[in-house]
């Protein structure tokens, strides 16, 4: 894990295609069942009992494809550091509302707890507001409690409760 407590050199670039393969590597390396939300149970990332779909690489890879090809919906950043690249973010547009889902940020496991995915978000928000976008909304699995302390630390509050029931 990379830990510091002087400036961090990261880098945030614009997502480009020829990288996706390195997404999904950074993507299967950070996930794990407690990012788990209700989200990725609607796109069928991950089934109802909470686990990642047995295709999730290959829905993975379908999704960045589209999130390219829908550039005007869609921003995919990159996060650096020291020029290796050790993270994206997926943004979602909703322009007529102002409002930006931050739908995806992934960093790898050895760079978190840093200070990278904070100085990231904060990145991210500066360039959101220069798209005239006044709203962050997100989502994360319930069990997912060190990720909820970390967006409430950088200014996040909690404005929804998402209750499921499996119909038998």
């Amino acid at each position: 894990m990379i830990k510091t407590t002087q400036l961090i050199n990261m880098e945030l670039k614009r997502g480009r295609t020829e990288n996706i393969e390195r997404y999904l590597s950074i993507f299967d390396e950070a996930k794990h069942n407690s990012y788990i939300s209700h989200g990725e149970v609607i796109c069928g990332r991950a089934t109802h009992d909470l686990k990642w779909a047995k295709d999730i690489m290959t829905q993975m890879k379908k999704e960045f494809v589209d999130y390219f090809k829908n550039a005007d919906k869609y921003i995919v950043f990159e996060i650096y550091c020291e020029d290796e690249l050790v993270g994206f973010a997926i943004i979602e547009l909703y322009r007529a509302t102002r409002v930006a889902v931050l739908a995806d940020i992934m960093i790898k496991r050895n760079y978190q707890g840093g200070g990278i995915g904070t100085e990231a978000i904060h990145k991210i928000e500066g360039c959101l507001k220069s798209e005239n976008i006044d709203m962050i909304l997100l989502e994360s699995g319930i069990n997912n409690k060190n990720v909820h302390a970390y967006f409430e630390k950088n200014g996040y509050a909690e404005i929804s409760v998402v209750y499921s029931k499996i119909i038998t």
